[in-house]
């Protein structure tokens, strides 16, 4: 799965730091399919060489090193997963901007949407939030962007993982998927990188719905909780 975004930044780069403490010079096997993020991110992390193959190719290599997983999916190694985010931290600017509220709204992607969303951002809107779409930014705009993150708003999905650039004890709410009580990913990850996690059930019209909705008056009640208005 490491081809998706958040499993590329906590189940992949976290093999990488293992491997990087072990192992020196190496060049890094990359498939041609991978996304322009993955080279993106990878220059944080002063890979020296990087050999992008065809899968229909048959590679010899003297010496292959493959590193196993660190923990299953949606668990973390936290000692490698801080390193991960100490490597971010090391090659980025250190100043720290005015705070900003972040929603990341999904209306761009294929499925998992919020059907309400417009209202739901007139009310993030009188909340002092910036509403956003990660497709539109570049790595760098990214992490810059969410460095200076005080609360993270999105519901169940990829934009979640960029909590990892935010600071300690900024706040992540989760808008969760229609009885989803046993995917803690992002609960987890919180709780690794020492942040205030908060979260909500979304609902579902049908069993096959890829739109939902949110209790508008829940979600108000929330966001006077987490913005102490």
């Amino acid at each position: 799965w490491s081809v998706g975004y958040f499993h590329f930044l906590c189940d992949t780069l976290p093999r990488l730091m293992a491997l990087k403490s072990k192992v020196a010079g190496f060049t890094l096997l990359l498939p041609e399919s991978c996304h322009s993020f993955h080279v993106e991110l990878l220059k944080y992390f002063s890979i020296q060489k990087i050999e992008f193959y065809n899968n229909t190719q048959l590679l010899f290599c003297p010496n292959l090193y493959i590193p196993n997983v660190t923990k299953p999916t949606g668990n973390y190694n936290k000692e490698l997963l801080l390193k991960v985010k100490q490597q971010f931290k090391l090659n980025t600017s250190q100043s720290i901007g005015s705070q900003k509220n972040i929603y990341i709204s999904r209306k761009k992607a294929a499925r998992r949407k919020l059907a309400d969303e417009s209202e739901i951002e007139k009310i993030l809107v009188s909340y002092n939030f910036q509403i956003i779409c990660t497709e539109d930014y570049s790595m760098d705009e990214k992490i810059e962007l969410f460095k200076n993150c005080n609360i993270l708003i999105s519901i169940h999905g990829a934009g979640l993982t960029n909590m990892l650039f935010m600071q300690e004890h900024s706040k992540v709410l989760e808008i969760r998927l229609p009885n989803d009580n046993h995917n803690l990913a992002y609960f987890t990850l919180a709780s690794d990188l020492n942040l205030d996690y908060y979260y909500m059930f979304c609902e579902a019209s049908n069993n096959e719905s890829t739109e939902y909705t949110i209790d508008m008056e829940r979600f108000k009640k929330i966001l006077n909780e987490i913005t102490n208005t």
